[in-house]
C-alpha cells in the first residue's frame, strides 16, 4: 500500500532526487504508545495490550508489547512503547489515534478503586471528595497506584463505602 506520496503532477523527477513514494506491508502495524512517567514502572517487553480506535469503539485489537524506549522524551513527557499489532483485517490505517490497556501485575496488592473521572488532580497531586452529608465534603488526598480509562486504583487513608 502507498502511505505517503511526494510527488505532484508536473513535478521534475530527476535519478537520486527525493523519494516520491512509501509503499509498505499492512498485514501487522506498530503501535506507537505513550507512556507515563507514572506508569513507566509497569511497562515491559512482551506484554500483551489491547487497543481501542475511535473508528471502531465496539472493537478490541490485540498485540503486544515489542520494544520500549530507553530514553525520556522531555517534550512530550513520555516514554514511547512499540506495540506490534497484527492487522489482516486492514482496518487499523497509519496515523489512526487508538487507547492502549494494559493488563498490569501490582504484586498481588488490594487497593480501593474509584472511578477515573471521580479524581481531582491539582498540582501534580490527585484527591478525591467523601461525601458525609448534603452540607458537608472532605478532600482527601490519595496515592495513584494504576489507572485505567474506567478506574484509578489508589491508597490513601479511604475505605470502601
Amino acid at each position: 500500500y502507498v502511505i505517503e506520496k511526494n510527488i505532484s503532477d508536473g513535478m521534475p523527477v530527476s535519478a537520486g532526487g527525493e523519494k516520491l513514494f512509501t509503499v509498505s506491508n499492512l498485514n501487522k502495524v506498530w503501535v506507537m504508545a505513550n507512556v507515563y512517567a507514572t506508569n513507566m514502572r509497569h511497562i515491559y517487553v512482551n506484554q500483551p495490550a489491547t487497543i481501542k480506535t475511535l473508528a471502531y469503539p465496539d472493537e478490541k485489537f490485540n498485540g503486544k508489547i515489542d520494544a520500549v524506549s530507553q530514553v525520556f522524551n522531555e517534550n512530550e513527557r513520555v516514554l514511547k512503547a512499540k506495540i506490534i499489532m497484527d492487522n489482516s483485517s486492514m482496518k487499523l490505517r497509519p496515523g489512526m489515534s487508538a487507547d492502549i490497556t494494559l493488563s498490569v501485575n501490582s504484586q498481588n496488592r488490594s487497593a480501593l478503586a474509584v472511578p477515573t473521572k471521580a479524581l481531582i488532580f491539582d498540582n501534580n497531586q490527585s484527591y478525591v471528595l467523601v461525601y458525609k452529608n448534603d452540607c458537608e465534603l472532605e478532600v482527601r488526598h490519595v496515592t495513584e497506584i494504576v489507572s485505567n480509562n474506567d478506574f484509578t486504583y489508589i491508597e490513601g487513608t479511604l475505605k470502601a463505602g
